[in-house]
């Protein structure tokens, strides 16, 4: 993008308007892009933007094939699911420092990939094969297993979450489609969803601060349970920092909130 310098602060502004939420968007892919090219090396910034896009539409049309053929009639129930909570939940607004948290915690590639991200799939592949396990779900494929309520641990399941996630993209917008993920996470006890969990914790879903926004999607990793123990919040506390670490804008109130 030309006249990068211009920008405003990778998360410095206040998202007021449709303008400021371009800018961040067009900024965290641009980032994203980069870090990509750093690790592959010495490739250039338009090969590594190619090998990005064409292996994203690859591993796209191996699981979309799937979800036309082996998995047909699961793809139109979740289909048909997914538009009934939708319409059910009333898709309100959600602050954009929240989303900007989750997608860092949960998916840093979301704005970029089709619902399944390829270079997390050959990295936990790669992990797999080696005998350690490593999570590489989108948020869609993780939509898509909250709603199915499937958990099992087998390469059959995960196959066909993948298949259903590239055409849940069709549904919604991207961001629709985090706001629906975070109406119905799972984040603790007695809080089925991001309202139901900044109701517990005494802050509304806008108008919070990076701090409060990376406490809810720590949750989403490490859910609040009613009588937890010590260990509990001090895995929490260390992946707040990791978010926050993530979003570059570790403050000393942050710390005090961590501790």
């Amino acid at each position: 993008m030309e006249n990068d310098e211009r920008l405003p602060p990778f998360f410095g502004c206040e998202f007021q308007d449709v303008r400021e939420r371009a800018i961040f968007r067009d900024r965290f892919i641009q980032l994203r892009r980069r870090a990509v090219e750093r690790r592959l090396g010495s490739v250039s910034h338009k090969r590594c933007t190619l090998l990005y896009r064409y292996g994203a539409w690859l591993l796209w049309l191996i699981f979309f094939s799937l979800s036309k053929t082996l998995y047909r009639n699961e793809t139109k129930e979740m289909h048909d699911r997914i538009l009934s909570i939708a319409e059910a939940i009333k898709l309100d607004r959600i602050d954009e420092k929240m989303f900007a948290a989750v997608v860092v915690a949960e998916d840093h590639r979301f704005w970029m990939h089709k619902g399944v991200d390829h270079v997390g799939f050959l990295r936990a592949t790669a992990c797999c094969l080696k005998g350690r396990r490593q999570g590489g779900s989108t948020i869609e494929q993780q939509l898509v297993r909250v709603i199915s309520g499937d958990y099992r641990l087998t390469l059959s399941r995960k196959i066909k979450e993948m298949a259903l996630a590239v055409r849940v993209r069709d549904l919604l917008s991207k961001e629709n489609l985090l706001r629906l993920y975070l109406e119905i996470a799972y984040l603790g006890n007695e809080a089925e969803g991001v309202r139901a969990l900044t109701r517990r914790l005494g802050f509304g879903v806008n108008g919070i601060s990076f701090e409060q926004a990376a406490l809810v999607a720590a949750c989403l990793k490490y859910p609040m349970a009613k009588n937890e123990a010590a260990y509990a919040a001090t895995r929490r506390a260390r992946r707040i920092k990791y978010i926050m670490t993530r979003l570059d804008v570790l403050v000393p109130e942050h710390q005090t909130m961590a501790a």
